[in-house]
């Protein structure tokens, strides 16, 4: 029959397009909806042709789809499933409260339903809105999903449980779980065949190495995501490995590439509607212009996303973790009072959560506010804890940034012995993950102390002794000028 034959090139599209041959699954579906079905199949194929559209034209373009599916969807694992795919798209183009409503309403219907894969992914996704909107993180309802999930069922890759657990901990910055669990999935896709969306899990994978300090991983990882998304012709995941591979350019020191790469990353995450894509994009932007010491062109990058937070404040921080390089930038313009509200909105969010990274970057980020401020021994308390928080991290820039600024509270109040040894413990860590930028930061600190007296006579003034060269502070010789001259 004619509703036969489209149940099975609906099969068929759906196979090709996780093969990553798009092309052919929309001309299938097309040829489908061309006969002008009703129901289920016409549903069904809508559903597949949303998925293809967020890949490549956008996912408002995409949401349309799945919505007019849902509308069409009578059978109750069909309506879950599209509702699913629906909360994903409108969640990343930043619509969280509609997200987090669909998938709330479709968890109690998966969860009346004798299919545990589906139900796996309602609960994972419902877990990963929750965690969006500012909820924390239910790792109860994690690893209730990943002990359900079905790895034989259709489906998108970024809405198994497995991955979105993987991303989740990547946000957490649970840098080892992340790692093993992104990487067995990854290897497990790609036995698979499915190679189209493997992007996904390697732009995660180069933020875990990224966080960790190994440049060189992360830039291979966001090169290979690059090279699955070229391939597959996947314009969304392209743009997101473009903003991974220009934040391991920026810490390597490749501006040009970093800016290269930003500047096509925005073009494409404009065209995708890609929202939460598009505030890592401009928090990478910051890092960038932090690391090249230009506080106004952070403020610039930052505008319409400060006014956002200031409106809004911070539900989950790690969609707003380039609040605490906009504090530092603006205490150091002058601008304590707008540096300060957005400081206490960062600060609720991440005691809301116990986010232990975001912690970390609030107290360092209150240190420079209160040395902008002229209250130095608030400024040394706030430093000492971001270097202890700091320390109980695997992620070492952190480290020598929290030392950097730690270096700086020291010298403005006159302690030169001690300054210098937190800015030889950060050149010391910038200088081993190899990220010039930070180590020249350090530099300009150490040439701001004051140098050490040789001596004076009755009625002279001071005789300065010459300030040590930054070299002989932070790296031993035979070092490469390229990491730290």
């Amino acid at each position: 029959s004619a509703s036969a034959r489209r149940r099975r090139t609906i099969a068929a599209a759906e196979h090709f397009l996780h093969a990553g041959d798009r092309t052919h699954a929309r001309s299938l579906l097309r040829a489908v909806l061309a006969e002008e079905p009703s129901g289920d199949e016409r549903a069904s194929a809508l559903l597949l042709l949303g998925r293809i559209r967020g890949h490549e034209d956008g996912l408002t373009d995409a949401a349309c789809h799945l919505g007019e599916a849902l509308a069409h969807a009578v059978d109750p694992a069909l309506r879950v499933t599209i509702a699913l795919d629906l909360a994903f798209a409108i969640s990343n183009v930043g619509d969280l409260g509609r997200a987090l409503r669909l998938v709330g309403e479709a968890l109690p219907q998966a969860q009346r339903m004798a299919d545990p894969g589906l139900l796996a992914e309602a609960l994972a996704l419902f877990a990963a809105a929750k965690f969006t909107a500012g909820f924390g993180t239910d790792d109860g309802m994690l690893a209730r999903a990943r002990a359900l999930e079905d790895r034989s069922r259709a489906g998108q890759l970024a809405l198994r449980p497995s991955s979105l657990a993987g991303m989740l901990l990547t946000c957490e910055r649970r840098l080892d779980e992340a790692d093993a669990l992104l990487r067995e999935t990854s290897a497990w896709a790609a036995d698979r065949g499915e190679e189209g969306e493997l992007p996904f899990l390697y732009s995660h994978l180069s933020a875990v190495e990224h966080w960790r300090g190994n440049f060189a991983a992360s830039l291979r990882y966001a090169e290979e995501a690059l090279d699955v998304a070229l391939q597959a012709q996947n314009a969304t995941l392209l743009g997101i490995a473009l903003v991974r591979r220009a934040a391991a350019r920026v810490m390597i020191g490749d501006v040009a590439g970093a800016r290269a790469d930003f500047a096509e990353a925005r073009a494409r995450l404009q065209r995708a509607g890609h929202a939460q894509a598009f505030s890592v994009l401009s928090a990478n932007e910051a890092l960038l212009e932090i690391s090249l010491g230009d506080d106004a062109a952070l403020e610039r990058v930052l505008a319409s996303l400060l006014e956002l937070v200031e409106a809004t404040g911070v539900a989950e921080p790690f969609a707003a973790e380039f609040v605490p390089d906009a504090v530092e930038a603006l205490a150091r313009l002058g601008k304590v009072a707008r540096a300060a509200l957005l400081l206490d909105a960062f600060t609720a969010g991440a005691r809301r959560v116990q986010r232990r990274w975001a912690l970390a970057a609030a107290a360092r980020s209150r240190a420079v506010l209160d040395c902008a401020r002229g209250d130095l021994g608030a400024a040394l308390a706030a430093a000492d804890e971001a270097v202890a928080r700091s320390s109980r991290l695997a992620m070492p820039v952190d480290l020598g940034r929290a030392l950097l600024v730690l270096g700086h509270v020291r010298r403005r109040r006159g302690e030169r012995r001690p300054a210098r040894s937190a800015l030889e413990r950060a050149a010391a860590l910038f200088r081993d993950v190899g990220a010039p930028l930070w180590c020249e930061r350090v530099a300009e600190e150490v040439g701001r102390l004051p140098a050490a007296r040789r001596g004076r006579t009755a009625g002279s003034t001071p005789v300065e002794a010459p300030v040590p060269s930054f070299a002989a502070v932070a790296a031993p010789a035979a070092r490469p000028p390229r990491a730290c001259s």
